[in-house]
């Protein structure tokens, strides 16, 4: 494989897994706002247990109590889905924070490899000028 054709792979390389990092932080984005709607939703339903929870009369007492035990059931599986996208927010900055840091390997590979060809094209220059920077000024013999 020429030295130009294993740049532009390393280069393509680089390029899908910066895109895939991205698209990792958008995944984390939307996992990050569905466990704030999810977390607002459970602050409602506390909201209106706690504005509803006085009863005018006997009679409403047994629906009010029914009631206040589906909303607790209700702020009880808001909380465990949010510990659960928790889990998966964790999970999803490792994986975005390790497609970062294998686009970052690659962009250091293809910056070293960019300095070790431009030192190996200053040091053929300076061969092949060699011969003309030892040239005395002055006249010639």
């Amino acid at each position: 494989m020429s030295e130009a054709r294993r740049n532009r792979a390393l280069a393509l390389l680089e390029r899908l897994q910066r895109d895939e990092a991205q698209s990792r932080a958008v995944q984390l984005a939307e996992l990050t706002a569905r466990r704030a709607r999810v977390d607002r939703a459970r602050a409602d339903v506390l909201a209106q247990v706690e504005q509803n929870a006085t009863s005018p009369d006997e009679i409403g007492a047994s629906y009010l109590s029914n009631w206040i035990r589906s909303a607790c059931s209700e702020a009880d599986r808001l909380s465990r889905e949010s510990t659960r996208i928790g889990a998966e927010i964790a999970a999803q900055k490792d994986r975005v924070l390790d497609a970062y840091r294998d686009a970052e390997k690659l962009r250091f590979v293809i910056a070293r490899r960019d300095e070790v060809r431009a030192a190996k094209e200053a040091a053929a220059e300076r061969a092949a000028l060699e011969p003309f920077l030892n040239l005395a000024p002055g006249p010639r013999k």
